[in-house]
């Protein structure tokens, strides 16, 4: 096997090996509805692993970059326990941006 075909390979296991002890994190998504003028409220939905989860990855904040160069931190609205060990969180808040502009809205989980 060539040097640059074994490093990759190196990589490409290491990449997996840290995946395989991931997250508690198994699905989420944004949604927003316009509130009025450039008003939205934000709704995260998160869909987490519930056995083995640590205390800390149970989280009720959650950081939101809202795309115009400000963050905030969401409280959990809600939490509903689903089947196979799964379970949906909810946070939800209202931003208001100064003009109208294409913004990236993103959510970072440091697990």
């Amino acid at each position: 096997m060539k040097p640059f075909h074994k490093i990759i390979s190196i990589l490409f296991l290491l990449f997996f090996a840290f995946n395989s002890f991931a997250t508690h994190n198994r699905a989420g998504e944004i949604t927003y509805v316009h509130v009025s003028g450039f008003t939205y409220r934000f709704t995260i939905t998160t869909y987490t692993k519930v056995s083995g989860t640590s205390a800390d990855a149970d989280r009720t904040r959650l950081g939101i970059s809202w795309g115009d160069g400000t963050n905030d931190s969401l409280d959990r609205v809600s939490q509903v326990f689903l089947d196979a060990d799964i379970k949906q969180n909810k946070y939800v808040g209202i931003h208001t941006y100064s003009a109208p502009f294409t913004y990236v809205v993103g959510v970072t989980d440091p697990n």
